[in-house]
C-alpha cells in the first residue's frame, strides 16, 4: 500500500496546557477522539511516553457505517511515540483487521 499523509486542523479556544492535559483524561478522548457517527470506549489508559490506549469505536447506527474489526466496531491499539508537554503528542495507531486493506499502522501527529 503506498504511503499516504493526510491533514486536517481544527481551532481550540483554549490555552495548549489545558488541551494537552485533557488528552490525559480518558473519558475526555472518549468525547473527543471518535468520529462523527461513532462513539469511543477507552478499554485501556496510559498516558506518558510509552504508554498506550486501546480504544472500541462503534458505530451508532450500523446502517450508516460497517466496523473492520467486528460488524459495528473498529478496536485500535494507540502507543504513545513522543509527548512535548503542552506543544506535542506523537502516536502510532494500530488498525486490527482481517482484511489486509483496513489493517496496519497510522502515524499521528497533534500539535499546537
Amino acid at each position: 500500500m503506498p504511503r499516504r499523509t493526510d491533514s486536517a486542523s481544527r481551532f481550540i479556544a483554549a490555552k495548549p496546557s489545558a488541551v494537552y492535559a485533557a488528552c490525559g483524561v480518558p473519558s475526555a478522548m472518549e468525547r473527543w477522539v471518535p468520529p462523527k457517527g461513532m462513539t469511543a470506549s477507552m478499554l485501556h489508559f496510559d498516558f506518558r511516553k510509552g504508554g498506550s490506549y486501546r480504544v472500541r469505536l462503534t458505530y451508532k447506527d450500523p446502517e450508516i457505517g460497517r466496523g473492520k474489526t467486528s460488524d459495528d466496531a473498529d478496536e485500535v491499539e494507540v502507543r504513545f511515540v513522543k509527548l512535548i508537554n503542552p506543544k506535542r503528542i506523537e502516536q502510532e495507531v494500530m488498525f486490527e483487521s482481517d482484511d489486509p486493506a483496513f489493517s496496519g499502522v497510522m502515524r499521528m501527529t497533534w500539535m499546537r
